[in-house]
């Protein structure tokens, strides 16, 4: 009976030891649960109609063709008058400042009268000489009619007129002289002036300080004359961009200036040098001051478009991703214009106000 339990007990120990043996079967994950308010929220936009304009930038640089620079060669003296202001038009030879010329314009005035009385003396010495050459034609066929008694009077009508024309060289002669002394008077003054040698208009000016008297420095600008209807910007570009008597806008120091294509230059290369004339000038400008000129290069109105950055590049296709009815994100094939200002214009796939996920 012993054996019989034995042999039982080792029976059932193993059939419990051999199902341990047998692998079990792969336990699957749970079936996650979607709540509806898990859903992905995503940044939408709409399509829109309007107008695209396309435009790019190029950069300008301010050169005066024609400046100069006016300043006394004299230094430690008082600047008697500036004539101008900044911004005023000149012509050639315009008196635009002075020192002091008081003691020079008397000399001036003091030579003038001595000249003239020069040229009143040589006057009425070639009076003189149109007289006695009058009485010395009456005289001589008189004097050969009766010597005794006109002979003595030709004699004398002719010292008269040889004294007269040795008169009137000598007075020749010093006004020459007199007049050269009247040259240097002037030129004594006009180096204590400036004049324009340019026709233009008035950069800059020497201004006063307080109530100090402006004095001479040699080498300092007293003014600055710019020829502006020959000064311009200047922009190199690619050819075609601009037309000769185009109008543009120039922007600078945060302003816009009118201004007109006056010039193309050809470059090498299929590049231009393009000149712009301000229609206003201004005297403010120095050389080199940058500005820039915002180019319409292409436009379309009433259009479709969207922002660039919604639009994906996939191979050679345009598509747009958005949600669907379910919800579920899905793409479209679109095709696409012009692109300006960060928008693109889109030409077929999506009507006006769809949305389409940015």
């Amino acid at each position: 009976m012993n054996r019989k339990w034995v042999i039982l007990t080792a029976l059932v120990t193993l059939l419990f030891s051999s199902c341990a043996l047998v692998p079990k079967e792969e336990e699957l994950p749970d079936a996650p649960v979607l709540h509806t308010n898990q859903t992905t929220q995503y940044t939408q936009v709409a399509v829109v109609r309007g107008d695209l304009v396309q435009t790019e930038k190029i950069s300008c640089q301010y050169q005066p063709s024609v400046e100069e620079t006016l300043q006394f060669s004299k230094s430690g003296e008082v600047i008697e008058h500036i004539y101008v202001q900044q911004g005023d038009p000149v012509k050639k030879g315009e008196l635009l400042a002075e020192l002091d010329t008081t003691k020079e314009k008397q000399e001036r005035t003091n030579q003038e009268q001595v000249l003239a009385g020069i040229q009143l003396q040589i006057s009425q010495a070639k009076e003189n000489i149109s007289l006695l050459q009058q009485r010395i034609t009456v005289l001589t066929p008189a004097a050969a009619a009766k010597p005794d008694l006109y002979a003595d009077q030709l004699q004398s009508a002719q010292q008269a007129l040889t004294d007269a024309q040795s008169k009137t060289s000598y007075l020749a002669s010093l006004l020459s002289v007199e007049q050269d002394r009247f040259q240097e008077i002037l030129q004594k003054i006009s180096d204590r002036q400036l004049r324009a040698g340019i026709d233009g208009t008035v950069r800059t000016v020497l201004k006063k300080e307080g109530s100090a008297d402006l004095v001479s420095s040699a080498g300092q600008a007293v003014c600055i004359v710019s020829d502006f209807a020959t000064a311009s910007f200047t922009a190199k570009t690619q050819k075609d961009r601009f037309s000769v008597g185009q109008t543009v806008t120039i922007s600078y120091d945060d302003t816009d200036h009118d201004a007109s294509v006056e010039e193309i230059a050809e470059g090498d290369g299929g590049e231009v040098t393009v000149f712009f004339q301000l229609k206003v000038p201004d005297a403010s400008l120095s050389a080199g001051k940058q500005g820039s000129i915002l180019l319409v290069t292409a436009s379309k109105k009433n259009v479709l478009y969207l922002p660039t950055k919604a639009i994906v590049s996939l191979q050679n296709a345009k598509l747009v991703y958005y949600v669907d009815d379910s919800g579920i994100k899905n793409s479209k094939v679109i095709t696409t214009g012009l692109e300006a200002d960060e928008k693109t214009e889109i030409l077929t796939g999506l009507s006006e106000g769809e949305l389409v996920i940015q």
